[in-house]
């Protein structure tokens, strides 16, 4: 659901009130399943759980929008339409078939019969609608039902390779009936014996102002005597024939023409055909849009075009040499060799799979050479109904790598906040219909996860923040490709870096933890130190960041054997594992901050390792981090230390040396929301404790001081350093506790309190 500063947009509130409604009818259909009755008590059981009473029904709007929604989740079926029908809770005026693989003929017909159709769509193929539960004459009955009356629209597509015989032979004479048709799409169906009947019936459809025969085999259209503005024949070899370009010439109302060819269309047309056809064509006097991409058409065959002919609106010349000329009388191009060309091809061949996927790869190496500049954003979201539909895998493929490529930050610097959001959610959505039901091979899959990486974590996701938890941890789980992985366990790191602790709570809720240590585990089995193990410390360290529910959640899950047997296995790994270690016990520290748990950690294996790193490792960070766990743990009641090797005493006087060496003005590779953990440390009666907790602040303050001595005026940690400083006996305490007191005085005495320095 979309919100805006934490208020739901109307839009969002209507899509919640349709999945809603989608809910109450599914169960409405599964509970008539479940009765006697069976579907006899559906319209009662759907009626009464959507609430609405006997003589009323939803507005053609509602229904409209319903029936789309389940068509989009592939759950349009027979059932549903047949439970709209017999329940009449609403009329339905647009209606798109093409999914509804198990229609039949007889709940066709129904429709047909009970909804006030404008505009149908039907498309019977191996993966639509079966032609064995839909026939032909089923679709006339189109000419029988009070459709005759309303329809506007009608676009029928009969591509099932099952089809032969006598069934694949039709007649259109029942399109007559169809009165108020203004568009008629019959995209691919015929043969040239059926052009005949079809010519017929178009000349008796006084509305019919727009005709689409793209991809059929036409031998001939006799239409002269219509009003026909817009024709497509795209991917015809028969409008070379003499006859057909006649009767093309004749339509003096044309307005619109495409006859481009499709790449693959298995013809060719020569090229002075092609340059007498033009200037033929230039003489139509309405003709205001001309597609002929696809031909051998070059920058002077369209001269014809140039004033004073009449100035054209739209000249389609992608996949020739025409579209290389430098001007045009025209107001839109289509083709490959400019940023407006790119743009205007994306928008005109959304359908045109073959031109569509010919221009990503070209828009591909065009953005790669660097040649994008101007329209970026108007590209990129162009690109974006690309992936909100059904597509095949042929075509998504190109479209996300253009994605990837114009989502880097030289591309969508400019990007506006509302246009980033769009591309969030459009990306979002199509991995989330993978994990659903996997589709995409593994290179989309990869191409859309690295171009949600070109986002800022978590600020511009955090509109969408409980979707992309729970798609991260399915990406992780789901998908066994090591970059995905990768890619998934980083964004899970940038997403929960800095965020509430409620957002935190939701990463253990989706199993982000459970997760992130099972693909630790996988790692530890291949001997694997690397950037991924890394990063995945890095994200159980933010994680569990003053989040208690979250570190015991950690230790649920075996984390501790997870740390402990990766120190075995990598402690030899060089600078990987001096920075997967850093991460570790950062994550730790988390734990140990929590005192519920700190008991679970007086481990003498655990305790072990603690003392090896403060003997034998430089590193500050490193040693920081277990100093700062010791401290928690050496907090706890001295009766839990009993038995425990090695003892308190020894590793508190290990910290105390290896403190020694510590440069107190060295920078740190970490930052505290809160100081409330190291003051209440500093707190403690323990000088030896304390040591670490007033070094820490010490260090904190002088390194950064606009953020830390602020925060220490607000939490208390000016009064815990003067308190250690009455009572210590260690004289480097002392000193330390002194320091810390100068350091904050002398920056509070010049920079007032201010939010500005937090």
């Amino acid at each position: 659901m979309e919100e805006c500063d934490g208020v739901i947009k109307p839009k969002a509130l209507q899509s919640l009130a349709l999945d809603s409604v989608r809910s109450l009818l599914l169960r409405a259909l599964l509970a008539a399943s479940g009765e006697k009755g069976g579907d006899g008590d559906t319209p009662r059981l759907v009626r009464n759980l959507l609430g609405v009473e006997d003589g009323y029904s939803f507005t053609s709007l509602v229904s409209n929008q319903l029936i789309k929604r389940f068509a989009e989740d592939g759950r349009l079926s027979s059932r549903v339409l047949s439970a709209f029908c017999k329940s009449r809770i609403g009329s339905i005026t647009r209606l798109d078939l093409s999914l509804c693989a198990d229609l039949n003929g007889e709940t066709f017909c129904r429709i047909l019969d009970q909804h006030p159709l404008l505009e149908l769509t039907v498309t019977i193929s191996d993966v639509g609608i079966r032609s064995d539960l839909v026939s032909w004459k089923h679709l006339e009955h189109l000419s029988r039902s009070p459709v005759t009356g309303t329809l506007k629209s009608l676009m029928v597509q009969y591509n099932d390779e099952r089809i032969g015989g006598e069934q694949a032979f039709v007649t259109f004479d029942w399109l007559r009936n169809l009165a108020c048709l203004v568009r008629l799409d019959l995209h691919g169906m015929f043969s040239p014996e059926e052009g005949e009947s079809l010519c017929r019936a178009v000349e008796q459809l006084p509305n019919l102002s727009v005709l689409n025969l793209a991809r059929t085999s036409l031998a001939d259209l006799q239409v002269s005597g219509s009003n026909i503005k817009a024709l497509s024949l795209s991917g015809m070899p028969a409008y070379t024939s003499p006859a057909l370009f006649m009767h093309i010439l004749q339509i003096q109302t044309l307005v619109s023409l495409d006859i481009s060819k499709y790449e693959y269309g298995g013809f060719s047309v020569d090229r002075n055909v092609v340059a007498e056809m033009l200037q033929r064509l230039s003489e139509l006097p309405s003709l205001k849009y001309l597609d002929v991409s696809g031909f051998m058409v070059s920058p002077a065959d369209i001269d014809c075009f140039d004033p004073p002919h009449h100035r054209m609106s739209f000249l389609g010349l992608l996949c020739t040499q025409a579209c290389q000329r430098k001007e045009f009388n025209c107001d839109m191009v289509s083709g490959d060799c400019n940023e407006h060309q790119f743009l205007t091809s994306l928008k005109t061949y959304r359908d045109r799979e073959d031109f569509i996927i010919y221009a990503l790869h070209k828009l591909f190496a065009y953005a790669e050479d660097g040649h994008l500049r101007i329209l970026q954003t108007e590209i990129l979201l162009a690109l974006l109904p690309l992936f909100e539909s059904q597509r095949t895998q042929i075509l998504l493929l190109p479209a996300s790598a253009c994605l990837w490529h114009l989502t880097k930050e030289d591309h969508k610097r400019d990007l506006p906040v509302t246009a980033s959001k769009r591309v969030v959610v459009t990306l979002v959505k199509l991995l989330e219909r993978h994990l659903k039901n996997p589709f995409l091979v593994v290179q989309t899959v990869k191409n859309c996860a690295l171009s949600l990486c070109h986002f800022l974590f978590p600020e511009e996701i955090m509109f969408i923040y409980s979707r992309m938890v729970w798609l991260l941890v399915g990406l992780l789980t789901q998908v066994p490709h090591k970059l995905v992985q990768s890619v998934a366990v980083s964004l899970m790191n940038g997403i929960v870096w800095q965020v509430s602790l409620e957002q935190k709570m939701l990463m253990k809720t989706a199993g982000g933890i459970e997760a992130a240590l099972r693909f630790v585990e996988d790692k530890l089995s291949l001997s694997e130190c690397d950037q991924e193990l890394e990063m995945t410390w890095s994200f159980l360290w933010n994680v569990t960041d003053e989040t208690s529910v979250n570190s015991e959640e950690l230790l649920r899950c075996n984390g501790l054997g997870m740390l402990i047997q990766c120190y075995r296995t990598f402690r030899n790994s060089g600078d990987n594992f001096s920075n997967m270690l850093r991460n570790m016990l950062g994550a730790l520290g988390n734990v140990a901050e929590v005192k519920a748990l700190r008991p679970r950690l007086l481990n003498t294996e655990l305790l072990e390792i603690f003392r090896s790193i403060l003997l034998t490792m430089n590193d500050l960070e490193v040693q920081y981090n277990v100093s700062g766990i010791l401290c928690n743990l050496a907090m706890e009641n001295d009766r839990l230390w009993n038995g425990i090797y090695p003892s308190k005493d020894y590793l508190l006087s290990l910290l105390e040396k290896a403190l020694e060496g510590w440069n107190l003005a060295q920078s740190r590779n970490i930052q505290y929301r809160s100081l409330k953990p190291i003051i209440e440390v500093v707190n403690f009666p323990d000088d030896r404790v304390a040591l670490w907790g007033v070094w820490a602040l010490v260090n904190l303050c002088q390194v950064y001081p606009f953020k830390y001595c602020i925060m220490m005026q607000r939490e208390g940690g000016i009064e815990a350093s003067k308190r250690l400083l009455e009572r210590a006996t260690m004289p480097k305490a002392k000193e330390l506790a002194s320091k810390v007191l100068l350091i904050t005085d002398r920056e509070l005495h010049f920079k007032p309190e201010s939010e500005d320095y937090c």
